[in-house]
C-alpha cells in the first residue's frame, strides 16, 4: 500500500511496525513509501471447562479456602506468545534487514515483550508507543511516528538553547567571581 506524502516514507530504510496486544501481533515493513503486513503471531486464548483446576479446603467441617488454576495456564500462555513473538522479530530482522522497529503495544506489556529480544535487535527499536493499537490502520501509526519524531527535534533544539544559555550564564558568574576578588 502506498504511503501518503504527508506522512514518513523511510526512504532508503527499512523499517519495522510491531503491533501488539496481549497474544496477537501483527509486523508491517516500511520501505520507500510503500507499507505492506508480512507476518501475523497469534495465540489462542485457552479454554476453561466450568471448573477446571478449582479446589477447596476444608477440615473439621470449615471451609477454610478454594481457588483456581486459571492464572497459571495464562501465564503459561502469555511466556508463550512472548518467545514466539521474539522469534518472529529475530526472523523478520535478519531475513529483510531491518534498519529501525518502532514497537506499539500495551504499557504493561512492553517491557515484557521486550526482554526476550537480544540486544542488536533492541538497539534497532527506535521508538516504542504504549497503548491498544492492534485495530488501528498502518497509516495512523504513522502519524504517531512522525508526531513522535517533530517532538524530539524540538525538545533537542530546546536542550541545545538551553545549554547555550547556560555556558553564557557560568562566564558571566566566573567573570563577576574574578572581578570580585
Amino acid at each position: 500500500m502506498k504511503i501518503s506524502k504527508k506522512l514518513p516514507q523511510f526512504n532508503n530504510k527499512k523499517v519495522l511496525l510491531i503491533i501488539s496486544g496481549q497474544l496477537i501481533s501483527d509486523f508491517y515493513m516500511v520501505h520507500n513509501g510503500i507499507i505492506k503486513k508480512i507476518k501475523k503471531v497469534q495465540r489462542k486464548q485457552p479454554r476453561y471447562s466450568d471448573r477446571e483446576g478449582h479446589f477447596l479446603v476444608r477440615g473439621r467441617g470449615r471451609l477454610y479456602g478454594s481457588g483456581s488454576v486459571y492464572e497459571a495456564k495464562k501465564n503459561v500462555t502469555r511466556e508463550k506468545f512472548k518467545k514466539d513473538l521474539a522469534r518472529a522479530t529475530i526472523n523478520t530482522v535478519n531475513k529483510e534487514k531491518i534498519d529501525e522497529i518502532y514497537f506499539f503495544a500495551p504499557k504493561h506489556l512492553l517491557p515484557y515483550f521486550q526482554e526476550e529480544l537480544p540486544l542488536r535487535i533492541k538497539k534497532l527499536i527506535k521508538f516504542d508507543f504504549r497503548g491498544n493499537y492492534t485495530n488501528k490502520h498502518p497509516f495512523k501509526l504513522l502519524k504517531k511516528i512522525k508526531k513522535r519524531k517533530l517532538a524530539t527535534k524540538n525538545k533537542k533544539g530546546l536542550l541545545i538553547k538551553n545549554l547555550d544559555r547556560f555556558k553564557e550564564v557560568k562566564k558571566l558568574l566566573k567573570r563577576k567571581k574574578v572581578g570580585s576578588k
